[in-house]
This record gives structure tokens, sequence and C-alpha cells, in this order.
């Protein structure tokens, strides 16, 4: 899309890209399945079990279900067979002499509560015995969605009819439902063919790409991941650096308290003494009840050593 704005035309090759891509997401808004054939996770069936437990068993009402994909009507099937609840699957691979049957089974039958259908199987359908409609994923054309609703709440039903259209939350499916509500001819006619297939010559491709702009323009950009890094550990020091290290730690500790004291002056004329045995002013510190005159010795003559080595290298 950014090519496009920048250079104003796109191959054939890139409007494909972006049709495959567009579906896909659709798809993945019902099942992982419908993408990969491998994994299969999708909030819509968990959330269908629900609903149409509440629906079929609590309330004891017929319901059709659509979705653009047999393989999710295949999905909602197993589900369905999982909670014990009759049903009939009519798809454009079902042979038009055996819909008939079909649609007598899911009005005389009290056991089969549940009507499946894509919309390439769906056509002319007359099911005034449901009184509630499921929508896996909306259409995209509005005339479309009218039609799914019109085939249960035709003229002569006698009961009000429940429409649910499942949406998953953040995704392409929310931001075209925004869309549509504003502008509902904003992808008539694009959308319309059985196979679930796009295609740029349905709409003109700049109205096409222009529609798929407004739809993620505005689309929030999620925040890159924090990640917290630590900081960086220093090289490790020699013998040398470490016992230097240290002593300036000491000397720290040292200075530390004695500048909330007071003045240096008054600090350190505690400190200073007469010598009379030599006769001079001597600094004289008081040593930690820990601290031997010995260990004293032994630290400072390790330190006149190290100095020693050191000037002499």
């Amino acid at each position: 899309m950014r090519k496009w704005e920048r250079q104003g035309w796109l191959s054939e090759l890139d409007q494909k890209r972006i049709l495959y891509c567009i579906q896909n997401m659709r798809m993945l808004c019902n099942s992982t399945f419908l993408y990969d054939k491998k994994t299969h996770h999708s909030p819509k069936l968990a959330e269908f079990r629900k609903i149409i437990r509440e629906l079929t068993i609590e309330e004891n009402r017929k319901v059709v279900v659509f979705s653009e994909y047999e393989r999710m009507t295949r999905l909602a099937g197993q589900e369905l067979e999982k909670l014990g609840i009759g049903f009939v699957s009519l798809n454009g691979l079902v042979p038009s002499r055996q819909r008939g049957a079909l649609m007598q089974k899911f009005r005389e039958d009290p056991a089969c509560k549940v009507f499946l259908s894509t919309d390439a199987g769906g056509a002319g359908l007359n099911l005034q015995s449901a009184s509630a409609v499921i929508n896996f994923e909306p259409p995209w054309n509005p005339a479309r969605l009218e039609q799914r609703i019109g085939r249960v709440h035709r003229l002569g039903q006698s009961r009000a009819v429940t429409v649910i259209h499942m949406l998953t939350a953040g995704s392409i499916e929310e931001r075209v439902w925004e869309t549509l509500k504003l502008k509902k001819s904003l992808f008539a006619g694009v959308f319309d063919s059985p196979t679930g297939e796009v295609s740029f010559a349905k709409l003109g491709r700049k109205p096409l790409l222009q529609a798929v702009k407004e739809i993620f323009a505005e689309q929030p950009r999620r925040p890159k991941p924090v990640v917290q890094q630590e900081p960086p550990k220093p090289a490790p020091l020699n013998d040398v650096a470490k016992a230097a290290s240290g002593l300036i730690e000491a000397g720290v500790h040292l200075i530390e308290p004695m500048t909330k004291l007071g003045r240096v002056e008054d600090v350190l004329s505690d400190l200073i003494r007469h010598d009379e045995k030599t006769n001079q002013m001597a600094l004289s510190i008081p040593l930690p009840a820990s601290m031997s005159q010995e260990r004293l010795l032994a630290a400072l003559g390790g330190l006149l050593g190290t100095l020693t080595r050191a000037a002499g290298k």
C-alpha cells in the first residue's frame, strides 16, 4: 500500500498479494485451521458452543448458521456432534436434487435444530422454521448480508428473528464492520463470488485500494514490547585494580560521614594532637575494635610491596 502511495501504480503480482492477504486475514478471524490446515485456534467456535446451546437446548429454537467457508461449516458441525445437537449441512457440493430433502428435514424433524449453510449452497432457501441466524463472518457486501437474514425473516414468519454477527475483536473484521456502517456500498460486488474470491475488476483498482487504505489507515499501531536490558557487566579486574578499587571505596566511606559533621577545620581539629616524643603535630585516627595493630601493619606492608613491584615494572 505504501508503494502504491509513493509510485501511484502496482504490478499484477502486488495486487494479488493484497487480495491474498485480505483473504488470509478473513479466514484467520474464524479459525487458524482455515489458513494452515494444522493448528485449530478459534475463539468464535468457543463462543458458538455457548450460543448454540442456549438457543437450541435451553430455548428450543431452530437456528440457521452461515459461513462463506465450507470448512468452517464442517468445524461447526463437529461442535454440534459433540453437543448432541441434530443438524443438516448445505454447500455448493450438495446436488440440487438433495437440497429439498435437507430443508424438509430441518423444517419437520424436531431433533434437527441447526441448518449449516454456505452462501454458495443457500440460494433460494426458505427457512421460516428457524427463528435465529448466526453469521460466522458477516459478508462485506451488505446486500448479501440482507439475503442471509431474509431467508429466515420471510413473509409469513410469525416469530421475532434473532440475528447474531460474530466479529473477532481487534481484527480486520471489526474495522470493516465499522467502515461498512458508514459506507454500505464500499465493497459491494467485490466479494460476491461463491468461492469467496475477490477481484480488482469488480470495483476497479483505485477504488478498492482506496477502500483498503481507509480500513487500515487509522489502525493504531501496537506498541513495541519493551525489552528490559541488563546493564553491561564491567570487565574483570586484575589484582592491582581490585585493590585500588577497594581503597577508593574505603576512602569514600571515610569522607562521606565527615561531610555531615560540619566544617572541615572543626572536624580535623579533633583528630590533630601534639606528639610529645617527636615534639611535632600528628594526625590521630581512632581504630575500630575489629582493627588490630598486626592487621593494620600487614595490610600496609602488602600495599607497599605491591607498589614497589609495580614501580619496578
